[in-house]
């Protein structure tokens, strides 16, 4: 396992007293859209590091994760993933996994802490991850800024649909957090 995530982490500055994060993704293999991402990002002296939140390829096939990954290691500064949908098709969760590590994770930077969560499956949280959530939870009650990032929204944002769940975490409601973010569904 490569587990870049926690390689992208350990390169944090955590000397600033602020910081900025560029948070994107569901560009699906749309090279031109991600080159000029990348572009925008290391030439925003403002950014300290990003979080995109999936569907990094079109499937999980690993021609597409190694074109990726070449792009990836374009960034200038420190770059984290979830994992999305798109993500996970054709064997891609096993490639996702050695590519960058555990599929669910948390950092803290100053007083925020950051959960990343792995909803691909586009239904909800199960068993394992419900557990670890609850206790990283727990632990973020300590820091001002608490952030839970995912792939899939909680709600579909588009206006022509009426507001149902698309995921359902009930968990999270029980505690104070500063932003849940996910991205937004796909027609």
């Amino acid at each position: 396992m490569c587990d870049n995530n926690f390689k992208e982490i350990k390169k944090i500055d955590l000397n600033k007293t602020k910081f900025n994060v560029a948070v994107f993704g569901d560009y699906k293999n749309s090279h031109k859209v991600f080159e000029s991402l990348i572009d925008s990002v290391n030439n925003d002296t403002t950014i300290d590091f990003a979080i995109n939140l999936g569907d990094l390829v079109y499937d999980g096939e690993m021609e597409k994760y190694q074109y990726f990954l070449g792009q990836f290691n374009q960034f200038k500064l420190p770059h984290l993933t979830a994992v999305g949908n798109h993500d996970i098709r054709e064997e891609g969760r096993a490639v996702y996994y050695n590519l960058f590590g555990p599929f669910y994770y948390s950092f803290h930077f100053k007083n925020a802490y950051f959960i990343i969560l792995d909803n691909a499956n586009e239904t909800k949280l199960y068993g394992n991850q419900l557990a670890w959530l609850e206790a990283e939870l727990e632990k973020a009650k300590y820091f001002k800024y608490k952030f839970v990032m995912f792939h899939v929204p909680f709600y579909d944002p588009r206006t022509n649909i009426p507001p149902k769940p698309l995921i359902n975490i009930p968990i999270i409601s029980e505690y104070e957090f500063r932003q849940s973010i996910g991205l937004v569904p796909q027609l």
